[in-house]
């Protein structure tokens, strides 16, 4: 799915339904957040999120790639439901606001 070039602005939470997505591209969009429920897509291998102005994921994750984002997501996406969670090696230069709204996390 190629959106690029686009005006968009934003992203549906319901991305995760396109769940036999193997690319997702909108570059060159006015996207500044990710939606979390894109780590629930399992067969994607391609992201491009370029020329945008993310804010979330932070631009440390953004900058490593498909994978590394979408490993993200998922953490953010279970943190809800666990009680520890574990950033490191993110190359994060401080918490992420998605990591605040957790409420169980105790480490």
């Amino acid at each position: 799915l190629s959106m690029d070039g686009n005006k968009i602005s934003a992203l549906s939470e319901r991305i995760h339904l396109l769940k036999s997505l193997r690319k997702l591209s909108f570059v060159e969009n006015k996207v500044i957040r990710l939606p979390m429920t894109v780590a629930y897509l399992t067969k994607l291998t391609h992201l491009g999120i370029d020329a945008n102005k993310m804010v979330s994921p932070p631009r440390e994750i953004c900058m490593q790639g498909t994978k590394r984002i979408l490993q993200f997501c998922h953490v953010i996406v279970e943190a809800p439901y666990i009680e520890s969670v574990d950033l490191g090696g993110y190359g994060l230069r401080g918490v992420p606001s998605e990591i605040l709204d957790v409420s169980r996390l105790q480490t």
